[in-house]
């Protein structure tokens, strides 16, 4: 599993809102809330952790993005995140502004 985390870590990217919002359409966008490191994430995702992502999912902690949220981005299109695709998902995670 090291290996996995490992190449997950070399995949984080920096993005702007413009360009995770594509990924709104099919629903494959969710956001990591700042507590949760976006590895970790990944990582039992592609374990198929499902009790551990169900958990992070009903805590809050893993979630789609809010209406509110997508309103506050719009305004500031060129917000960054961090982003994470784990397929057929997208993770993203508001970086401090």
């Amino acid at each position: 599993m090291s290996d996995v985390r490992e190449q997950l870590k070399s995949e984080i990217l920096t993005a702007y809102w413009h360009d995770l919002k594509d990924h709104l359409e099919r629903q494959a966008l969710f956001v990591v809330a700042q507590e949760l490191d976006l590895v970790d994430a990944g990582v039992e995702i592609v374990a198929d952790n499902t009790e551990k992502v169900t958990n992070w999912i009903a805590d809050g902690q893993i979630a789609r993005p809010t209406l509110a949220q997508m309103k506050t981005w719009d305004d500031e299109p060129t917000r960054s995140f961090r982003s994470l695709i784990v397929a057929p998902y997208v993770l993203m995670q508001e970086l401090g502004h």
